[in-house]
């Protein structure tokens, strides 16, 4: 009897190890693009094969890299951050905020999170329902969490985070993006990869992770040429003057759900029909035809 008692709980214990996935691997990777009023550009996070002691706790390093156009110069850009894992608990230390609550996996429908993505951050942040979802044959658990709508009083907006991968709107650490106002950076997650899930692709399109083009080569005159407007709208969102021959615009959620999917006939200005879509705020993202981004905006849907 006491070895058929062993048995099952070392059977609970393994099936329990399965269930839980690993936090940071060394080699993991996250590739972002991203779109701000002072340019456009790729951010990379890598996990280094280094550990970090600030105060009692052993963090592991990260290497950001981003690359981008900044007011018409390409430049690159590096930071170091650290984070830590424990419990299914994320925390997070940069040369910013210092240490900061990221993600806590332990919390179920109902509670509230204390999370914060600098100047307007909405709040409060809470955990909406959860579940579990599956990349390349493994089991990643999830939560949807609400947050208040800027845009419509009263009214919530949902972001997913997923386990090891984090918010697949926003970067890893908070402080790098903030989901009001309209005008703040964007940080779109392409792709999430490491030797134990491989490579995850978090759009729908299908260039490469490490994208870094159109923007680039769009002149000063033509990116001023080019516009988004009005932004806020209500009914309509017009694109206008972009040079490069842009085959398809989608209107993207906060879920990373493609909403309105346009194929852009070669003209003047595209209207673009937002008036169903709930208020709030989602990516317009435009392509060529073999799926390359050539750009992303955020735009923000007001009610009435």
């Amino acid at each position: 009897m006491k070895r058929f008692i062993l048995l099952i709980v070392t059977l609970l214990i393994s099936l329990h190890g399965q269930t839980q996935s690993s936090w940071f691997p060394t080699g993991a990777k996250w590739y972002y693009q991203y779109g701000s009023m002072l340019g456009h550009g790729m951010t990379t996070l890598e996990v280094m094969n280094e550990d970090t002691f600030i105060g009692t706790w052993t963090y592991r390093k990260l290497l950001s890299t981003t690359i981008g156009e900044f007011l018409g110069t390409i430049d690159t850009f590096t930071e170091t951050m650290y984070v830590i894992e424990d419990n299914q608990v994320v925390y997070g230390h940069d040369r910013f905020l210092g240490g900061t609550f990221l993600y806590d996996f332990n919390a179920g429908p109902g509670d509230t999170l204390p999370m914060f993505f600098g100047g307007l951050s909405p709040e409060p942040f809470v955990v909406d329902s959860i579940g579990e979802i599956e990349f390349n044959g493994q089991q990643l658990a999830y939560q949807d969490i609400q947050f208040p709508n800027h845009f419509g009083p009263g009214e919530y907006y949902t972001m997913r985070v997923i386990e090891r991968i984090g918010t697949i709107n926003s970067h890893l650490f908070h402080s790098h993006t903030i989901l009001q106002p309209t005008d703040a950076p964007s940080y779109l997650l392409r792709c999430y990869e490491d030797d134990e899930l491989g490579l995850i692709r978090l759009t729908d399109d299908s260039g490469p992770c490490n994208l870094f083009e159109g923007p680039t080569s769009t002149s000063d005159r033509e990116e001023a040429a080019f516009s988004i407007f009005p932004n806020p709208a209500y009914d309509v969102i017009n694109v206008r003057g972009f040079q490069k021959d842009i085959d398809q615009i989608k209107v993207v959620d906060m879920l990373g759900a493609v909403r309105i999917r346009s194929n852009f006939i070669n003209q003047s200005t595209l209207e673009i029909d937002i008036h169903k879509l709930e208020s709030g705020l989602y990516y317009l993202i435009g392509s060529g035809k073999s799926g390359e981004i050539l750009f992303i905006r955020k735009i923000a849907k007001l009610g009435y």
